[in-house]
């Protein structure tokens, strides 16, 4: 009698290991920050509102049906002021924008130019001594509202700095 409770309770003792498994082991819901959307501004004091933009710069490039390679954005991030630029190097009528995040996870956002060949920023209060991607693409306003990253395409590969 005594190995049959035993046993009973060794098998119960499987079946809720085996139920409560999936919910131990699943993937998280969605954390992901909610997307900042953004839309870009004349720096004031020019073109880059009177500092450097030097490194890290980010060129994405989109080879045509022809296999011709252009140039159609140039971004950067400016720590002093937490400022994104993009530059919309190619007057196609597509929209050119920056696509960052934080390296924690705690933001995320996207700044865009939708003036044409202009070179236009976004600026941003992130904290301080955090890890920072970002990189460019382009979107059909015609056929997209290009608010969302996947409404982008041709981007850069992502480029790594931190904020100050």
């Amino acid at each position: 009698m005594a190995h049959k409770q035993l046993g009973m309770a060794l098998l119960l003792n499987a079946m809720i290991a085996l139920l409560a498994f999936p919910l131990a082991f699943s993937a998280p819901a969605d954390a992901s920050a909610p997307l900042e959307l953004n839309y870009t501004t004349d720096p004031p004091g020019g073109i880059f509102g009177g500092v450097s933009c030097l490194a890290p710069v980010v060129i994405a490039w989109f080879v045509d049906s022809l296999s011709e390679k252009f140039r159609f954005a140039r971004g950067c991030f400016i720590k002093d002021g937490d400022r994104f630029f993009i530059a919309d190097d190619l007057a196609d009528g597509q929209r050119v924008a920056t696509n960052w995040r934080l390296t924690n996870g705690d933001r995320r956002g996207l700044c865009v130019n939708k003036t044409g060949s202009n070179y236009q920023w976004c600026d941003k209060d992130l904290p301080e001594q955090e890890g920072l991607q970002f990189r460019v693409g382009r979107c059909d306003g015609d056929t997209s509202a290009c608010d969302t990253p996947d409404d982008y395409n041709h981007w850069s590969d992502w480029v790594d700095t931190q904020t100050t």
